[in-house]
């Protein structure tokens, strides 16, 4: 597979289905990892056989280079834990997808690969928080607490995960982050340099 025939830009990625509006304004190079997966899937239908196998989900997006594979998924509009639900399973369905197209193994992967869930922060996703809490974050939604959060958490030099995505740092990826969309031109700074 050429990954040149899926080059995008993060921005185009971030498009909403319905209204076609972008999420964030970026023109950083990504590959389009919807249409890796349908390419991976035509290529491999006898995995995907069976009444009951839909098939996997995908993340939105892939930047790739020689060192760093970053996985991104871009939520607008209120979150659902429907939704929530649905960005664990594409996280496991695209590191599946990741390992098998670049040949790489579980042990291989944690030094290089990143996921971010960048999200509409001017939407509520406050019963969220408190439902998908993290335990290592001890994390409430208000907004004066996610203030303290992220205080500490930058000196401590680290940063807030939410939705219960901390579970996969150090499992399946190196790091994980939850971006606002209203701090991803700072955010993705550090995540790409």
């Amino acid at each position: 597979m050429n990954l040149d025939d899926f080059k995008t830009t993060l921005g185009e990625k971030s498009a909403n289905d319905q209204n076609k509006k972008p999420l964030i304004d970026s023109n950083i190079p990504v590959y389009d990892f919807d249409e890796i997966k349908n390419h991976y899937v035509s290529k491999n239908l006898n995995l995907f056989k069976g009444p009951k196998i839909k098939g996997p989900k995908s993340v939105d997006a892939l930047y790739h280079e020689k060192e760093k594979n970053v996985l991104f998924e871009f939520k607008s509009g209120s979150l659902s834990s429907k939704d929530i639900f649905e960005i664990h399973t594409k996280i496991y369905d695209s590191f599946m997808i990741l390992c098998d197209l670049f040949d790489e193994h579980l042990t291989c992967t944690l030094n290089k690969e990143i996921f971010v869930l960048v999200f509409d922060d001017e939407k509520d996703t406050g019963a969220l928080d408190k439902k998908f809490l993290s335990i290592k974050t001890n994390y409430s939604s208000n907004n004066s607490m996610e203030t303290i959060s992220n205080y500490v958490m930058d000196k401590a030099n680290e940063h807030l995960v939410k939705f219960n995505l901390i579970k996969y740092k150090g499992y399946l990826f190196q790091d994980v982050y939850t971006v606002p969309k209203t701090k991803f031109d700072h955010e993705i700074k550090k995540i790409i340099p």
